[in-house]
């Protein structure tokens, strides 16, 4: 971390990390399966399902074809990068964090740090992979690795155009994103989870919580 950091990771903030919990494997079963959508992006399948009691029910599954990556990304003062993207399918401007899809034979810290520098024109010093997290597992199957990356800069030559829907970037203060995260200016689920997983693995999060004022 910077030693010009205005919130550096306190030592013993936090507990000793314990075994993760073990959960059972699942009890549900299926009876027929069925493709009713696909396109390159997604499938719809409709299932019978056999539930954990042994009853039958009609479940729709969406597939999402490939992993996605997202990056939570701090720069030399230690904010946080967060974007603006205009989302077609609910009509809403959302701040969120920089991310997309893992291409075909890409490691997950590549992607998004490729995502990093199309979306952002930024470049880290260091990046690590802390986790993944599973998205609307009632209804979705895909999943998304979390990236922490620090010592962010703005990268060599010229920027590339951005993505329709992405509106711009800007850099928070660690205090600021658990407010917005807080107070609703932050709803996208997955970045309110890679927020949270970073900060609690950087240590941001204990430190800045006594500071934080709602």
């Amino acid at each position: 971390m910077s030693s010009t950091s205005p919130l550096p990771a306190q030592p013993g903030t936090s507990p000793e990390p314990t075994e993760p919990l073990k959960l059972p494997a699942s009890n549900w079963g299926t009876k027929t399966s069925q493709v009713v959508y696909e396109n390159p992006w997604l499938s719809v399948r409709e299932d019978i399902a056999i539930r954990p009691d042994g009853t039958e029910c009609l479940y729709g599954v969406v597939t999402a074809k490939g992993t996605g990556a997202l990056i939570v990304a701090f720069d030399t003062r230690d904010r946080i990068c967060l974007v603006t993207v205009d989302r077609y399918p609910l009509a809403e401007v959302l701040v969120e964090v920089p991310g997309g899809g893992v291409d075909p034979g890409e490691d997950p810290v590549t992607a998004a740090t490729r995502e990093l520098k199309e979306e952002c024109h930024l470049e880290p010093s260091t990046v690590e992979l802390i986790g993944t997290m599973n998205v609307l597992g009632g209804l979705v199957c895909h999943r998304n690795a979390i990236v922490v990356a620090r010592g962010c800069r703005p990268a060599a030559g010229e920027a590339e155009t951005p993505e329709g829907d992405l509106l711009g970037h800007t850099f928070v203060d660690v205090r600021d994103v658990i407010k917005m995260m807080a107070l609703g200016a932050i709803t996208d689920a997955e970045s309110v989870t890679a927020l949270t997983r970073a900060m609690l693995h950087t240590g941001h999060l204990a430190a800045a919580m006594p500071t934080v004022s709602l």
